[in-house]
């Protein structure tokens, strides 16, 4: 009985992350250009260059004076968070999912739809900075699930996790 109820507390917590998740990526402090093509947009607003922006933001964070530095900190920490709770969310809602490969797996496919449509609807850019926080952000996330079943799996013989599926 315990797990079942453990299970829906999980699926609200998903459904009010995929919402966050929708809100913080589409419309949450997004600059939208248009009069552009898709081509064009994606081509002027994409960064390819692995650490590019990673490194752009960490030199502002060295001067706390500086005018960009709560931009820099908030871009930084927020991607890197952003993933944690869907890494640890998909292997603790679906048991056919808890291994590395296919939690992280999601992560990355739910990724690329999003920076994919974040072109399409011009309201953000693909940034492959984003995409390695939010993937150190994933693993982060996975690892605390499975910090966290293991454990309680030691202690007792059976987690919260081992709700029957429905």
């Amino acid at each position: 009985m315990k797990s079942k109820v453990f299970k829906r507390i999980l699926v609200i917590a998903f459904i009010l992350y995929i919402l966050i998740l929708i809100y913080t990526t589409f419309f949450g402090a997004r600059t939208t250009v248009y009069g552009m093509s898709i081509w064009e947009y994606a081509v002027k607003m994409a960064n390819l260059k692995p650490f590019k922006t990673i490194s752009m933001y960490t030199k502002m964070l060295k001067d706390p004076s500086n005018q960009m530095f709560s931009v820099a900190l908030v871009n930084l920490a927020v991607n890197l968070v952003l993933f944690v709770p869907m890494a640890y969310l998909i292997p603790a809602l679906f048991p056919k999912l808890r291994n590395f490969f296919a939690t992280i797996g999601v992560c990355i496919g739910s990724l690329v739809i999003i920076e994919l449509m974040q072109v399409f609807t011009r309201r953000g850019s693909f940034d492959v900075d984003d995409f390695i926080l939010n993937m150190i952000g994933a693993v982060f996330g996975f690892l605390i699930w499975v910090i966290q079943y293991y454990s309680a799996k030691k202690k007792k013989g059976v987690t919260i996790f081992d709700y029957e599926e429905s």
